[in-house]
């Protein structure tokens, strides 16, 4: 992996806050038994959290990344948008093979008491695919994507990490998934969202079209 990507404060400081995420997810995943660890999180609730995490968990959807490439657009950061909706495409086909490979249950169907599971009264419960979280791999593939064209921005690197966590947190909040799931598809997502990132800036060096400066969107 080329070591340009960690030269800008930006784009460091997201990796650093995905380490330190990762080893205390990785933590919870493996000393806790994964029913226990849904449940504390499952059950900790309230009206407010059942709607702010309603909303946020919708930036791992589709239609939140094709928003987010439309303004892109928008906005002429053209290489910025095509890079996205090419992540968004690679991490869903990675996720979509890797749910039915495994083919786990979510909660739903995992516990044989419905009350366990929890969730706001309007969100549908799934029962099969829980294994890796799509959404979580979506944003997380975005989040590093668009760190890593800003990446002289250490806002905006705070900023993607921040709402990825709080996607990531709210699949299992609103008990459609395992911190397993989550886990596991916050390092799919940030594996994807570098090689993609990767490979275009090889093709872009190939091309002597390489923006100088560390900005990429334009």
């Amino acid at each position: 992996m080329s070591t340009s990507i960690f030269k800008k404060e930006g784009s460091l400081l997201f990796y650093i806050c995905f380490l330190i995420y990762f080893i205390l997810s990785g933590f919870l995943t493996i000393v806790i038994p994964k029913a226990e660890s849904f449940i504390w999180i499952n059950h900790w609730r309230s009206f407010p959290a059942d709607i702010f995490f309603s909303m946020i968990t919708y930036c791992g959807n589709g239609f939140f990344i094709t928003f987010l490439v439309l303004l892109f657009f928008i906005l002429k950061l053209k290489k910025t948008a095509i890079l996205i909706a090419a992540g968004y495409i690679v991490s869903g086909l990675i996720a979509l093979w890797l749910k039915h490979y495994f083919n786990f249950p979510r909660p739903a169907g995992y516990f044989s008491d419905p009350d366990l599971v929890r969730s706001a009264p309007w969100v549908t419960l799934y029962h099969q695919y829980s294994f890796p979280s799509g959404h979580t791999i979506s944003v997380f593939t975005t989040a590093v994507i668009i760190s890593l064209f800003f990446r002289e921005k250490k806002w905006i690197a705070v900023l993607c990490f921040a709402i990825a966590c709080l996607t990531a947190y709210s699949r299992v909040y609103l008990g459609e998934h395992f911190i397993m799931d989550t886990w596991m598809g916050s390092l799919i997502g940030v594996l994807t969202g570098t090689c993609c990132f990767l490979v275009q800036q090889r093709i872009l060096k190939k091309k002597n079209d390489y923006p100088k400066g560390g900005r990429l969107g334009k």
